[in-house]
């Protein structure tokens, strides 16, 4: 739906920055003497407080056979910090001082399991407290997902970490074991039985856990798709029973959206009122991700809000500001959000009219930008809103350069996309009175987008097939010689489905199509098919439509873009 709604803003890199206490206080573990550790630790410090990552790596470099385990996690948290702030700076997938560091990770993490501190039983908790180990484990995470270093296998990484986590996963403090989730979240490293020991961990009792915990929880569960239903749902309904007191972020009431709304749970009515509530009042706060993202799942939850809408809409309205950081799939997810609304009966449309004309004019610079999925999202939605030609000059200028744009994209375009574009351009030139003369890109554009859905119509099957058809056959009378060229592919079209399969009323209307041009030999072959079923059902035989075709045109629903998961 939409489009797709995005990775939610904790997939940018958020889900905490493991601070708290000072991760240089721990023991030494493998390695030299704590003193050693230490000092270590220091130096890794002051070159993190100087931005000096350069000092900071070859210090790894240098030392990486005396570092600890604090020592190793300490450098990890430096460098993520530094890129999670700094986003002119990431590391070099081919440093050899990081692949240093990454390794002597792995061999720390293999010492620990080795020893035992990865069995039920093994060696004391004592000494896994002693040396913040749980703490270590989760900062290590939480760096790993947030630098996302190119071609970096850190699957041997997580493994190990996994299975030190498991056994000891009630060591872990509340944000520890939310950074470390979110880890494994980010790094595409799911872990069943990890998730399923925290589930129960965390759900046991919710209270330790902050607001920013669980919005971040919820993100984490859906986008390693370990998100249990009932552990969801409970930590919504805590969330949203918090809100009348208590601070909470934009940030945090998008992730919690955009959980919801990826996997498909529907909370109770009066969660999603307590969050848009939250939401509306916070709507200065929120950045353009965040707003769109929003907007996105309330929609893709089937959740009409007029308060919220009317307020979001408001505020695109009045602020350029806010209009200006509109990327093409937050454009694509707010149209889709608004359409959505608009089509469940909204009360809020003179306020979406009113950010539709500013919307406009930015669809025009990001015209070029748009991926396939969003081109067809966006002009889908702007013509089931009720865009229509000579309504305004933008939008008319709009939809010209979008048919210019979409001859180049057509071969990037699916076939369901096609339809939907089949679809958005018919209805937008609807609105014209008799006479109206379209640019001569529309009949290119449109007669591109029926050759492609020919060409892959696999993809369609019969229904999207005929569904093309009839949407093909209500925009070519927009056309005068600019239509030969697309009643002939429509003719091939209908020919490859075949006739037969049509039932009276769509046949009615592919006749009504041959009527529309003389000279064509693929129309002159769909006139003889149609002759011969006049002919057979005049003589009494049985017409050979599909069983249960009983309106071919009518049953055939609208493809629409299936949505991409982050």
């Amino acid at each position: 739906g939409g489009g797709g709604g995005g990775g939610g803003v904790g997939g940018r890199g958020g889900g905490g920055g493991g601070r708290g206490k000072n991760i240089g206080e721990g023991g030494g573990g493998k390695g030299g003497t704590f003193p050693q550790a230490k000092y270590i630790n220091m130096v890794i410090c002051k070159a993190a407080d100087r931005g000096d990552m350069q000092s900071l790596l070859n210090v790894v470099a240098a030392q990486h056979a005396e570092m600890s385990i604090v020592n190793l996690s300490t450098a990890m948290h430096k460098l993520a910090r530094f890129a999670k702030e700094d986003d002119r700076w990431s590391l070099c997938p081919g440093d050899a001082r990081f692949s240093v560091l990454h390794n002597q990770i792995r061999v720390e993490l293999e010492r620990q399991v080795g020893v035992g501190h990865a069995n039920e039983g093994g060696r004391g908790a004592t000494e896994i407290l002693d040396e913040s180990m749980p703490r270590c484990w989760s900062t290590m995470a939480w760096a790993y997902g947030t630098l996302q270093v190119k071609s970096l296998d850190v699957s041997p990484v997580f493994r190990l970490i996994g299975k030190l986590g498991l056994v000891h996963i009630a060591a872990f403090k509340p944000l520890e074991l939310t950074n470390l989730l979110w880890g494994f979240a980010k790094v595409k490293a799911p872990t069943p039985p990890l998730f399923q020991a925290a589930a129960r961990h965390i759900t046991a009792d919710l209270r330790p856990f902050s607001s920013s915990n669980l919005s971040t929880l919820i993100w984490a569960m859906v986008t390693a798709q370990q998100n249990d239903a009932d552990t969801v749902q409970k930590i919504v309904e805590e969330f949203a029973s918090r809100l009348p007191n208590s601070e909470v972020k934009p940030v945090e009431l998008t992730n919690l959206m955009w959980g919801l709304a990826t996997s498909k749970l529907h909370p109770k009515a009066n969660v999603l009122y307590a969050v848009g509530g939250r939401a509306l009042d916070l709507l200065p706060d929120f950045k353009l991700q965040e707003l769109s993202i929003t907007c996105w799942s309330f929609a893709r939850l089937h959740a009409r809000y007029d308060r919220l809408f009317a307020g979001v809409a408001l505020h695109l309205a009045t602020s350029p500001t806010l209009l200006q950081q509109i990327h093409p799939q937050g454009m694509a997810n707010l149209l889709w959000a608004f359409e959505k609304q608009m089509a469940m009966g909204s009360a809020a449309t003179e306020q979406i009219w009113a950010a539709l004309r500013v919307l406009i004019g930015r669809c025009m610079s990001l015209l070029k930008q748009l991926k396939p999925q969003e081109f067809a999202c966006v002009f889908r939605a702007l013509a089931c809103i009720g865009v229509k030609w000579n309504h305004s000059a933008e939008a008319d200028s709009l939809f010209v350069s979008a048919a210019g744009v979409g001859l180049v994209l057509i071969r990037r375009l699916s076939a369901p996309q096609c339809v939907d574009l089949l679809s958005a351009f018919s209805t937008f030139m609807s609105g014209s009175g008799p006479g109206i003369h379209f640019p001569e890109v529309f009949a290119s554009f449109l007669e591109a987008l029926a050759q492609r859905c020919l060409d892959n119509i696999s993809e369609l099957g019969l229904s999207g097939a005929m569904h093309v058809v009839e949407v093909a056959v209500r925009a070519v009378q927009f056309f005068g010689e600019q239509q030969r060229c697309l009643v002939s592919v429509l003719a091939r079209l209908v020919l490859r489905v075949r006739p037969e399969r049509f039932s009276a009323k769509g046949q009615r209307m592919l006749a009504s199509l041959c009527q529309m041009s003389t000279e064509d030999v693929d129309l002159d072959g769909l006139r003889q098919a149609l002759s011969c079923l006049a002919s057979e059902t005049a003589d009494g035989s049985p017409n050979p439509s599909s069983p249960g075709a009983h309106d071919a045109f009518a049953a055939a629903a609208p493809m629409v873009p299936g949505p991409v998961h982050p």
